[in-house]
């Protein structure tokens, strides 16, 4: 994502630059790219978080948890233990959030019907259904749901922008967003160039979409927009077709696979599930 405020294109969630992933700024950096309230400060009850050992205590999940007390986790069982000791020890009514990653990790390294993530998934929904039946009466909202679904696309639906250097020409700055909804930066005069080459050479997997156009629409939600969504999102939107995607690699940035992918607008990336259980 590019930040105008610090002129730089940033992996978000380690906050580091995308070319070197050990180079991580400062740590004040959160209160100036995200100053906005958490969920857990506008709350009127007791708030508490759990995520993953390996993700707790960074900047970025340490400034979104702010309003809330954070407990770090490693495994299932440590997940829903810590979570069947809060619901147990609540003499007010209390919002505990758990963030659990490993189907994420699985899905965009394997695939959506990989093996080891069908056995993720039964073994969490083992781990639930065990769960729910230990802690009834804990007079409690259970809800699970997901931040997006997933799709595969194989390296062959894979675009780079290595075999495109013309299209890298246009771009002032790196692609930005997702590999399935890419914000370009194009030169303003060469808008024109930009369109034109998409339509002759990508077609067949890019539907491009002027980044504007997109928040009229409401594609990036409701109004009222944030100030500072035009600049996030670029002059385009390169939307990906079916499974394809579209990649660029900076100078020293090391080249990795990513067989799971979402991002997209295709139902299986959007549609995500909404389970609720009364303890």
């Amino acid at each position: 994502m590019y930040f105008s405020e610090i002129d730089q294109t940033l992996a978000v969630l380690p906050l580091s630059t995308r070319a070197e992933a050990s180079n991580t700024l400062p740590l004040a950096l959160p209160s100036q790219l995200f100053d906005y309230p958490t969920l857990y400060q506008q709350l009127d009850r007791e708030c508490w978080v759990l995520a993953p050992r390996t993700i707790a205590g960074s900047p970025f999940n340490a400034w979104h948890s702010r309003g809330a007390r954070t407990i770090a986790y490693a495994g299932l069982a440590e997940l829903f233990g810590q979570l069947a000791a809060l619901l147990k020890e609540a003499t007010q009514p209390r919002l505990i959030y758990a963030y659990y990653s490993d189907l994420d990790a699985l899905a965009h390294r394997f695939g959506c019907t990989c093996m080891p993530l069908q056995k993720a998934v039964a073994a969490f929904d083992q781990s639930f259904a065990r769960f729910v039946d230990e802690n009834q009466g804990s007079n409690a909202w259970l809800l699970v749901t997901a931040d997006h679904g997933f799709i595969d696309s194989p390296p062959e639906r894979v675009i780079s922008l290595d075999d495109h250097p013309a299209l890298a020409v246009f771009l002032h700055r790196p692609l930005c967003g997702e590999r399935r909804a890419a914000y370009a930066y194009v030169e303003p005069a060469q808008h024109a160039a930009f369109e034109a080459y998409i339509k002759q050479y990508l077609s067949h997997a890019v539907d491009l979409r002027r980044s504007r156009e997109l928040i009229k629409a409401g594609l990036f939600g409701p109004p009222p927009v944030h100030h500072r969504l035009s600049e996030r999102v670029g002059d385009y939107t390169l939307l990906m077709r079916a499974n394809w995607t579209i990649k660029d690699w900076l100078p020293g940035e090391k080249h990795y696979q990513m067989l799971g992918v979402h991002g997209g607008i295709s139902t299986d990336e959007m549609l995500i599930p909404l389970i609720t259980a009364r303890l």
